[in-house]
């Protein structure tokens, strides 16, 4: 085969490429996450002696679609705070103002809920031997998280 040859192939087949990726490309529909999906649940907040007590907790958790021992342990370390689940409810033995527990909360969500790529919250945490994944549902993409 002459060079020529080579050169005339190797643009067929760019042309190709660039066809089907236009045709796929079509075919795909954008993935579009509604605000109200992406809406925090408010905390309900009240206070027991020295200890912080997220009365919501459980309801908080089945909305992010998280395990209750990892968003407690995610409270716990990020405020530096001792901490218990008892009957749905996280206890802070530890007193913290609402704003501060809404900006952990708000932490969690970008690192261990909403996807990076697509920024859907439908996504999934999975731990694979000693590393966390963050699975996302819409878009398929897979981000690696730091262990909590």
């Amino acid at each position: 085969m002459a060079d020529g040859d080579v050169s005339e192939i190797e643009k067929d087949v760019d042309r190709l490429y660039v066809q089907l990726l236009e045709r796929a490309f079509q075919q795909v529909k954008p993935v579009q996450v509604s605000p109200e999906r992406l809406k925090l649940p408010e905390m309900r907040v009240e206070y027991e002696g020295r200890s912080t007590v997220i009365m919501n907790f459980k309801a908080i958790c089945e909305i992010l679609r998280r395990d209750p021992r990892i968003l407690a342990s995610y409270f716990g370390k990020s405020l530096g705070a001792s901490y218990s689940v008892e009957e749905g409810r996280l206890y802070l033995h530890a007193r913290y103002p609402p704003d501060t527990l809404k900006s952990v909360l708000q932490g969690f969500f970008r690192r261990y809920v909403k996807c990076p790529i697509c920024g859907s919250p439908d996504t999934e945490l999975i731990r694979k031997q000693r590393r966390m994944e963050l699975v996302c549902e819409a878009c398929g993409a897979v981000s690696a998280v730091e262990k909590i």
